[in-house]
């Protein structure tokens, strides 16, 4: 096993998946839906009302604030700010959306 498979492996254990019908109420209890799919998927398949949309090719540079092209100093996305992105730095026992 190659050492970013073990990295990711040890990062997934830490992630309880979360199945389409639990979104809705985590969402209610304030978590951050992130829809990492590209924009033409997004055109294709439509927009999911309440994610976030940062595009996967670019997720890891948009939640480190110290990136230069970190989303949470650019703009403010359905009145969620800063806090948003300091949530998305995963801890043990968080949850992500399938």
């Amino acid at each position: 096993m190659s050492r970013i498979d073990r990295v990711l492996e040890e990062a997934r254990s830490r992630l309880r998946r979360l199945s389409a019908r639990e979104v809705p109420a985590a969402l209610e209890r304030g978590a951050v839906l992130v829809d990492i799919r590209p924009h033409a998927q997004r055109q294709h398949e439509g927009d999911v009302p309440a994610a976030l949309v940062i595009e996967r090719n670019v997720l890891e540079w948009r939640c480190d604030p110290t990136s230069g092209t970190a989303a949470a100093g650019r703009r403010r996305r359905r009145g969620m700010g800063r806090a948003v992105f300091r949530g998305l730095h995963l801890k043990p026992g968080r949850s992500v959306a399938a």
